[in-house]
């Protein structure tokens, strides 16, 4: 009886550990057919897989960072590439408001807020924390400086086919990408955005 209760207590502790505190609860999931695998190397942490309209995707729910593919069979690894082809998520959870966004190149990112209440998408920035001055979707140009910048630009990319930021009227100071994986890389955003927990 003694040695049931030990086993028990053994097992116990392990699933406890897997189930562990997570920035998003591991049996949450994104898609349909999305599976949890716990990883061994350094630490072991939860990571889905799955896809979503055909795009394959990865996210840690210990960490919040995920990736999709930005292009059609690139495939995807959770590996920040910050010139790669695939969309790079990440959330947080701060004192003040969860915040979950995503890039593309290293160049462009999207957040998305909740400060306690229904989230917004609070613009476009650069990792230094400027915003380009000028983005172009399927040849229709959004600047900073007139009003509803980030919402027009986000509902033209969410049907369009290629953007190009710019940053400065300098000629190279520019980059194109394809819009691949644009919308599911929102919807992910949003779905992780609902699921974080607050963690002591």
């Amino acid at each position: 009886m003694k040695l049931l209760s030990v086993c028990l207590l053994l097992l116990s502790g392990v699933a406890s550990a897997q189930s562990g505190l997570y920035l998003i609860p591991v049996e949450s999931k994104f898609s349909s057919d999305a599976r949890v695998v716990f990883s061994k190397d350094p630490v072991s942490q939860p990571i889905s897989s799955g896809s979503e309209n055909g795009v394959a995707y990865k996210f840690n729910h210990a960490t919040g960072v995920g990736f999709l593919e930005g292009s059609k069979g690139v495939g995807v690894e959770l590996k920040s590439n910050h010139h790669g082809p695939n969309w790079e998520l990440r959330c947080e959870n701060r004192l003040a408001h969860k915040q979950c966004g995503f890039k593309r190149g290293g160049f462009f990112l999207i957040s998305y807020v909740n400060h306690d209440g229904p989230g917004r998408w609070s613009g476009f920035f650069l990792m230094s924390g400027s915003s380009p001055i000028s983005l172009t979707v399927d040849g229709r140009t959004f600047y900073v400086a007139t009003g509803g910048f980030a919402t027009d630009a986000i509902e033209a990319m969410g049907s369009g086919k290629e953007f190009t930021v710019r940053y400065s009227e300098q000629p190279d100071d520019v980059k194109t990408f394809d819009l691949y994986g644009f919308n599911e890389a929102k919807a992910l955003s949003q779905w992780a955005l609902k699921q974080i927990e607050y963690l002591p």
